[in-house]
């Protein structure tokens, strides 16, 4: 969670100014709960990283589908078979 918390952080810059300040109101409510170990405005805060997260999150995934799939689509790309394999095979030996 703590490295969801940190990407939010270094990408405010591409959050939407609107939901950015309606985030900042709302911190600024929990934060005085927090800062008392209240655990139940824990749960609160990580929604809160949350919902800043996910659209963030969504883009960035949409740029690196988009920059392997015009990669892949040249016939000249160069494909690194070592690493498909190397994390096909970290996967499977996680299962």
């Amino acid at each position: 969670m703590h490295m969801i918390r940190s990407f939010v952080l270094e990408h405010l810059d591409r959050v939407p100014a609107k939901h950015l300040t309606e985030a900042r109101k709302r911190m600024s409510v929990l934060l005085p709960r927090l800062e008392e170990h209240d655990r139940d405005e824990q749960i609160s805060f990580n929604d809160e990283f949350g919902a800043l997260a996910d659209p963030l999150i969504t883009a960035a995934e949409q740029r690196v589908r988009s920059q392997a799939q015009f990669h892949l689509q040249r016939p000249d790309a160069a494909i690194s078979w070592d690493h498909i394999t190397n994390h096909a095979e970290t996967l499977v030996a996680g299962a």
